[in-house]
């Protein structure tokens, strides 16, 4: 198959997808890759015509790039499938996704992803987060860099390496930058709070049961007191319970009053009784 060094997925979706007479079989929904070696290899196309949905294995691709994409057979020969769990989808699963910047505590989002060409398949082996990814989806990529250069500010390319990425969870619908716990723990407590912060709620809750609890309990204590609730609400109670024992009695009292009567009087039986009595006094005096 003729793929031509590496593309972008941005310049791919959305493109005319022609058999071997030149005739339109559709255009590309969607790339569905399969994941568990270093890079996530590329296995085929999702393509849609008037509603209808077919599924175009790797293998069936005769060219592959930017310009043209060609299939070796006919739009007849070509199942009608629509996409199922078992598939990874490029577009569905990945882009627009968040993924945790530790090096910049920040949050930064998929706007596009590179494939490249290795041993006859593609192979996803960049996440681009940066503006240029965001202009080649909406086909102004060149339009847009051209402005940019005539006011003195240049486009970056702002790609993040795949093996530097990782799922938090077996699909690639999640990421984290690939750090090591001790990386984390070198945040200051306010930089991870302003990560979690930008997280929806359901990724927050993964960010953070996945710190350790000395970490955990100096980043609670920066967050607001409703999402400081939701987190210790939502997770083991034992680990909750650790969490705020790390605290300081006086903010660890904070925490505890904004949780319901049972959830609070749950996590005190917990804690070594010492910390506990220490926390319900500071309680009663408030």
């Amino acid at each position: 198959m003729a793929l031509i060094g590496e593309v972008f997925v941005g310049d791919i979706l959305g493109k005319v997808v022609l058999d071997p007479r030149g005739e339109e079989i559709g255009r590309v929904q969607d790339i569905a890759v399969e994941a568990g070696a270093r890079f996530p290899r590329a296995v085929g196309l999702f393509i849609e015509k008037k509603k209808m949905t077919r599924y175009l294995p790797w293998e069936d691709l005769s060219i592959f790039n930017k310009r043209i994409i060609s299939s070796r057979k006919t739009e007849g020969e070509i199942p009608e499938t629509a996409p199922s769990m078992e598939h990874l989808l490029i577009r569905k699963d990945l882009l627009d996704k968040q993924i945790v910047d530790i090096d910049g505590a920040k949050v930064v989002r998929v706007n596009d992803v590179k494939l490249t060409e290795e041993g006859g398949a593609a192979w996803v082996t960049d996440v681009d987060v940066g503006m240029r990814g965001i202009l080649r989806r909406l086909g102004v990529e060149r339009r847009g860099g051209a402005f940019f250069e005539t006011i003195r500010h240049p486009l970056r390319h702002q790609l993040i390496p795949w093996q530097f990425l990782q799922p938090i969870e077996s699909r690639l619908d999640r990421l984290t930058l690939s750090v090591s716990r001790d990386a984390v723990s070198d945040l200051h407590p306010a930089d991870l709070a302003q990560i979690m912060s930008d997280l929806a709620p359901e990724e927050r809750q993964d960010f953070f049961e996945k710190l350790d609890t000395e970490t955990a309990a100096e980043a609670l204590h920066e967050l607001e007191p409703e999402v400081q609730a939701d987190l210790i609400s939502e997770m083991d109670k034992e680990q909750a319970a650790d969490i705020i024992e790390q605290m300081p009695p006086d903010e660890a009292a904070d925490v505890i009053a904004d949780l319901s009567a049972e959830k609070a009087q749950e996590l005190l039986q917990l804690m070594e009784k010492e910390e506990a009595q220490d926390i319900h006094e500071l309680l009663h005096h408030e």
